[in-house]
Protein backbone atom coordinates (compact mmCIF):
# COMPACT_ATOMS: atom_id res chain seq x y z
CA UNK A 1 0.00 0.00 0.00
CA UNK A 2 1.18 3.46 -1.10
CA UNK A 3 1.44 6.13 1.94
CA UNK A 4 -1.59 8.91 1.49
CA UNK A 5 -1.26 12.58 2.05
CA UNK A 6 -2.64 14.26 5.45
CA UNK A 7 -5.82 15.08 3.81
CA UNK A 8 -6.45 11.45 3.24
CA UNK A 9 -9.54 10.08 5.52
CA UNK A 10 -9.26 7.30 8.01
CA UNK A 11 -12.21 5.99 6.60
CA UNK A 12 -10.97 5.42 3.14
CA UNK A 13 -9.42 1.77 4.59
CA UNK A 14 -6.03 3.30 5.05
CA UNK A 15 -5.94 3.09 8.62
CA UNK A 16 -7.01 0.01 8.97
CA UNK A 17 -4.33 -1.53 6.56
CA UNK A 18 -1.64 0.98 9.18
CA UNK A 19 -3.57 -0.17 11.96
CA UNK A 20 -2.42 -3.80 10.83
CA UNK A 21 0.65 -3.33 9.66
CA UNK A 22 1.77 -1.62 12.97
CA UNK A 23 1.60 -5.58 14.53
CA UNK A 24 3.41 -6.99 11.67
CA UNK A 25 6.91 -8.87 11.77
CA UNK A 26 8.37 -6.62 9.19
CA UNK A 27 10.07 -3.58 10.58
CA UNK A 28 9.87 -1.55 7.50
CA UNK A 29 5.77 -2.02 7.34
CA UNK A 30 5.66 -0.81 10.52
CA UNK A 31 7.81 2.38 10.30
CA UNK A 32 5.08 2.53 7.37
CA UNK A 33 2.02 2.25 9.29
CA UNK A 34 3.76 4.48 11.73
CA UNK A 35 3.68 7.28 8.97
CA UNK A 36 0.70 6.75 7.85
CA UNK A 37 -0.81 6.68 11.56
CA UNK A 38 0.99 10.16 12.11
CA UNK A 39 -1.41 11.33 9.17
CA UNK A 40 -4.72 10.34 10.42
CA UNK A 41 -4.22 12.37 13.45
CA UNK A 42 -6.48 10.65 15.67
CA UNK A 43 -6.46 9.14 19.18
CA UNK A 44 -7.06 5.97 18.03
CA UNK A 45 -3.77 6.00 16.17
CA UNK A 46 -1.92 8.44 18.95
CA UNK A 47 -2.52 5.19 20.87
CA UNK A 48 -0.81 2.76 18.29
CA UNK A 49 1.95 5.41 17.63
CA UNK A 50 2.66 4.94 21.90
CA UNK A 51 2.93 1.38 21.14
CA UNK A 52 5.29 1.61 18.47
CA UNK A 53 7.78 4.22 20.33
CA UNK A 54 8.10 0.83 22.26
CA UNK A 55 9.33 -1.27 19.20
CA UNK A 56 12.34 -3.30 19.92
CA UNK A 57 13.57 -1.78 16.51
CA UNK A 58 14.67 2.09 16.80
CA UNK A 59 13.88 3.05 13.33
CA UNK A 60 10.62 1.96 14.02
CA UNK A 61 10.45 4.10 17.09
CA UNK A 62 12.13 7.13 15.28
CA UNK A 63 8.99 7.27 12.62
CA UNK A 64 6.79 6.98 15.40
CA UNK A 65 8.43 9.70 17.22
CA UNK A 66 8.48 11.74 14.13
CA UNK A 67 4.55 10.71 13.19
CA UNK A 68 3.56 12.39 16.56
CA UNK A 69 4.78 15.54 15.14
CA UNK A 70 2.03 15.52 12.63
CA UNK A 71 -0.33 15.39 15.84
CA UNK A 72 -1.38 18.90 18.24
CA UNK A 73 -2.50 18.79 21.88
CA UNK A 74 -1.97 17.61 24.91
CA UNK A 75 -2.50 13.56 24.01
CA UNK A 76 0.48 13.74 21.68
CA UNK A 77 2.52 16.01 24.34
CA UNK A 78 1.81 12.94 26.78
CA UNK A 79 2.30 10.03 24.56
CA UNK A 80 6.14 11.43 23.02
CA UNK A 81 7.24 12.96 26.32
CA UNK A 82 8.84 8.86 27.23
CA UNK A 83 10.60 9.01 23.89
CA UNK A 84 12.94 11.93 24.85
CA UNK A 85 14.01 9.66 27.02
CA UNK A 86 15.31 6.81 24.36
CA UNK A 87 18.31 5.28 24.61
CA UNK A 88 19.17 6.06 21.04
CA UNK A 89 19.71 9.50 20.39
CA UNK A 90 17.93 9.67 17.10
CA UNK A 91 14.86 8.70 18.80
CA UNK A 92 15.45 11.25 20.74
CA UNK A 93 15.85 14.08 18.91
CA UNK A 94 12.61 12.94 16.64
CA UNK A 95 10.87 12.77 20.22
CA UNK A 96 12.19 16.36 20.88
CA UNK A 97 11.17 17.96 17.59
CA UNK A 98 7.49 16.34 17.66
CA UNK A 99 7.37 17.79 21.49
CA UNK A 100 7.96 21.42 19.66
CA UNK A 101 5.07 21.18 17.06
CA UNK A 102 2.43 19.37 19.83
CA UNK A 103 1.62 23.10 20.80
CA UNK A 104 1.04 21.77 24.56
CA UNK A 105 2.31 23.29 27.68
CA UNK A 106 3.00 19.69 28.54
CA UNK A 107 5.90 19.15 26.18
CA UNK A 108 7.92 21.83 28.05
CA UNK A 109 9.04 19.79 30.78
CA UNK A 110 10.67 16.91 28.39
CA UNK A 111 11.95 19.74 26.19
CA UNK A 112 13.79 21.72 29.07
CA UNK A 113 15.10 18.11 30.50
CA UNK A 114 16.55 17.91 26.74
CA UNK A 115 18.70 20.73 26.86
CA UNK A 116 20.85 18.29 29.38
CA UNK A 117 21.11 15.74 27.16
CA UNK A 118 24.67 14.21 26.10
CA UNK A 119 23.92 14.52 22.28
CA UNK A 120 24.55 17.82 21.29
CA UNK A 121 21.72 17.29 17.94
CA UNK A 122 19.34 16.29 20.63
CA UNK A 123 19.92 19.51 22.58
CA UNK A 124 19.89 21.77 19.37
CA UNK A 125 16.63 20.39 18.79
CA UNK A 126 15.51 21.30 22.03
CA UNK A 127 16.76 24.65 22.12
CA UNK A 128 14.51 25.22 18.17
CA UNK A 129 11.57 23.36 19.95
CA UNK A 130 11.44 25.62 23.26
CA UNK A 131 12.10 28.78 20.92
CA UNK A 132 9.09 27.76 18.69
CA UNK A 133 7.45 27.73 21.84
CA UNK A 134 7.84 30.84 22.87
CA UNK A 135 6.92 30.05 26.45
CA UNK A 136 8.55 32.55 28.93
CA UNK A 137 9.14 29.33 31.82
CA UNK A 138 12.00 28.58 28.86
CA UNK A 139 14.32 31.60 29.20
CA UNK A 140 15.67 30.79 32.41
CA UNK A 141 16.57 27.08 31.48
CA UNK A 142 17.80 28.24 28.26
CA UNK A 143 20.02 30.86 29.81
CA UNK A 144 21.53 28.30 31.71
CA UNK A 145 22.52 26.04 28.70
CA UNK A 146 23.93 29.01 27.27
CA UNK A 147 26.79 29.37 29.48
CA UNK A 148 27.90 25.69 28.36
CA UNK A 149 27.24 25.69 24.91
CA UNK A 150 29.52 26.13 21.67
CA UNK A 151 28.77 26.38 17.97
CA UNK A 152 25.90 24.97 16.31
CA UNK A 153 24.15 24.70 19.92
CA UNK A 154 25.18 28.30 21.14
CA UNK A 155 23.39 29.63 17.86
CA UNK A 156 20.11 27.72 18.49
CA UNK A 157 20.12 28.63 22.54
CA UNK A 158 20.86 31.97 21.88
CA UNK A 159 18.23 32.26 18.56
CA UNK A 160 15.79 30.52 21.17
CA UNK A 161 16.08 33.00 23.91
CA UNK A 162 15.65 35.93 21.18
CA UNK A 163 11.88 34.34 20.21
CA UNK A 164 11.20 34.09 23.70
CA UNK A 165 12.28 37.79 24.87
CA UNK A 166 14.13 39.95 22.18
CA UNK A 167 14.81 42.67 25.15
CA UNK A 168 16.02 40.47 27.74
CA UNK A 169 17.95 37.94 25.35
CA UNK A 170 19.51 40.92 23.17
CA UNK A 171 22.31 41.68 25.65
CA UNK A 172 22.92 37.98 26.09
CA UNK A 173 23.57 37.21 22.45
CA UNK A 174 25.63 39.89 22.79
CA UNK A 175 27.73 38.33 25.02
CA UNK A 176 27.89 35.57 23.02
CA UNK A 177 29.25 36.53 20.01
Amino acid sequence: WAPSSPAASADDGRWEIAAASAGSADAGLRRRAAWELGADRGQRSAKLLAQLLRDDDALVRSTAAAAFGKMRGDLAADLVSAAARDEQWAVRRQAVQALGRTGSFRALPALIASLNDGNEDVRIQAARSLGRSGDRRAFEPLRAALAQSAGDLRGAVIAALLSIDPVAAGPLADLAV
